[in-house]
């Protein structure tokens, strides 16, 4: 390769920014590892930002630059490499010159190659089914320089790599692995029981009405969206404002990268709400429990778990490392004896849901605050069916049957009637403090964006202020267990706005469902293991949004398909 002179600029391109160096040429170095391309600029000269590919540095890059890189790489690998190849260039031109950088490459399989010598300022790896695309990668950066202004000229050449074909080759088909074929076994063995699930896309958003993938509307009953604030464009109004401030992603684990003044706010208002001394948000309610029950318990603990509780208290139960004991659902007097029995347990932890969200009924916990109190144990509910819907000031079951102040922790949820994202955990400063220093699902997670905690907040003061709306959702369910007792429905002592229509065999409740889909109504089928065995239902959601014309229509729909 000839060593190029500068030469003077076009008056046109007249620059005088100081970080675009002088000189004939610069080098990009790229190396072939681990099925990437990796790709490296050899100095950090021009600080442009987001300038991954962008090659610079003000290297003389004549035959005797080109041939030392070449040698360093060796010399880093220690094995022999393919000789340095010209992938493509661009031209610079400055008031100081104008001179070319250049791309080369070299192939190694070695997981360890990092060259040293390099001074690696900046990484990009490239997926292996992109290395044809190169030249399309070279022009992508041409673009982005030429965004910087008309004082940069750019000139791209490429020619070495094959040229990029029409369309990509197709996937590679093999036959399945034995454990691809266990794994479609046993998905064969749910379809035959009618256990199957997939998911469903929707067109729209969460609502009194969705509207399906084919582009029907039909009338949802499926979601937890109990007050109807999901689309509520306020909170929405919030999150975009919020947007627009911190921008959406949180970057990283809050004990890593902070947080906002929003997360904080939200955090303050949630611990007032709950009447609580403190409070810590989390991307899920599901991550929520795991934080409150791996924080609280451990080997020489005993947690006693009723046995309709939520999933993501028993996965927390079961991997904490605490002694686990499940009673039967509501009955109190086996919990008492349980809790004679593991007397001797450092700590004796009682958890529940408030409202059991496949049965829409309630926990006691008056009773469960006497026993609590009797054997000296740790109360910790989860309210997340009932934050928003029950209570005078719609705080939950507990202030509902006035025991606010004698639960030790509140788990909730954000994504229920606050009508958006997160989970919490609410109580004691020792506990929220413990929960930062202790939960792997809280250090260890990326923090809920700013966005999704303005929305809380808005919820939060639509719950206080429009009360109607919890009195309206709880007026249709009382309805519609009404006109489904008077039809001959089991509605599993339902007290809430969650009311099931228990049908019984898996077959037949998945026969309903699609039944009254297909008249316009989308009413899911519930199977096990998220219900016991023969007992599949419609799990009905009832919102603030419905109507009581919805509840008619819904009720007559039932009775019909299941009298036809």
């Amino acid at each position: 390769m000839n060593r190029e002179q500068p030469q003077p600029a076009p008056d046109s391109f007249a620059s005088s920014d100081p970080r675009i160096p002088a000189g004939p040429g610069g080098v990009v170095g790229i190396w072939y590892r681990a099925g990437c391309l990796l790709m490296t600029r050899r100095s950090a000269t021009i600080p442009y930002p987001n300038q991954w590919c962008f090659p610079g540095g003000g290297i003389e890059a004549g035959e005797d630059e080109i041939t030392a890189l070449q040698r360093e790489w060796r010399e880093e690998l220690g094995t022999a490499v393919q000789p340095l190849r010209k992938v493509g260039s661009l031209e610079i031109t400055n008031p100081r010159g104008r001179f070319p950088l250049h791309w080369y490459f070299v192939i190694s399989d070695d997981d360890a190659f990092a060259p040293s010598a390099l001074e690696v300022a900046e990484v990009r790896w490239i997926p292996l089914d992109q290395i044809l695309q190169l030249p399309d990668l070279i022009e992508s950066n041409r673009r982005m320089l030429a965004s910087l202004g008309p004082d940069l000229r750019l000139a791209c050449e490429t020619g070495c790599l094959p040229p990029l074909p029409d369309s990509p080759p197709a996937p590679a088909k093999h036959a399945p692995s034995p454990w691809q074929q266990d794994l479609r076994q046993h998905l064969d063995d749910l379809a035959a029981h009618n256990m199957h699930r997939q998911l469903r896309p929707i067109a729209s958003p969460m609502g009194r009405t969705i509207r399906l993938d084919a582009g029907r509307d039909v009338l949802n009953f499926a979601g937890n969206d109990y007050l109807g604030l999901a689309a509520d464009p306020r909170l929405a109004d919030a999150a975009r404002e919020a947007l627009t401030r911190f921008g959406w992603g949180a970057g990283g684990s809050r004990l890593i990268c902070g947080h906002t003044t929003l997360h904080a706010q939200l955090e303050t208002a949630l611990a007032a709400f709950k009447g609580t001394e403190s409070a810590i948000v989390l991307p899920t309610g599901y991550m929520a429990n795991l934080a409150a029950i791996r924080t609280l318990a451990g080997p020489g603990d005993c947690l006693l778990l009723d046995k309709l509780n939520h999933a993501s208290i028993i996965d927390a139960a079961a991997s904490c490392g605490a002694e686990v004991r499940v009673f039967p659902h509501l009955n109190y007097d086996k919990l008492e004896r349980l809790l004679q029995r593991y007397a001797k347990a450092r700590r004796r932890l009682i958890v529940t849901d408030t409202v059991f969200s496949m049965d829409g009924d309630l926990a006691d916990l008056p009773r469960l605050v006497a026993l609590k109190k009797q054997y000296d144990a740790i109360l910790i509910v989860d309210e997340a069916h009932a934050t928003g819907v029950l209570g005078p000031r719609g705080r939950g079951a507990a202030e509902l049957q006035s025991v606010e102040t004698d639960i030790d922790v509140t788990v909730g949820t954000l994504s229920k009637a606050l009508g958006g994202l997160g989970g919490f955990i609410a109580g004691p400063a020792v506990v929220v403090e413990s929960v930062v220093n202790l939960a792997r699902s809280f250090i260890f997670t990326t923090g809920l964006p700013a966005a999704a905690c303005a929305a809380a907040l808005r919820a939060l003061e639509l719950i206080q202020s429009e009360p109607w709306r919890r009195q309206k959702v709880l007026a249709l369910a009382s309805r519609l267990r009404t006109q489904l007792a008077a039809a001959g429905w089991n509605t599993a002592n339902s007290q809430t706005q969650i009311v099931p229509a228990v049908v019984g065999p898996a077959d037949r409740t998945v026969a309903l469902a699609q039944q009254l889909l297909e008249n316009g109504i989308f009413a899911p089928a519930v199977r096990p293991p998220a219900v016991p065995p023969d007992s599949s239902r419609l799990r009905i959601s009832v919102t603030a949004a419905h109507e009581p014309a919805d509840i008619e229509a819904l009720v007559r729909l039932l009775t019909a398909s299941r009298n036809g």
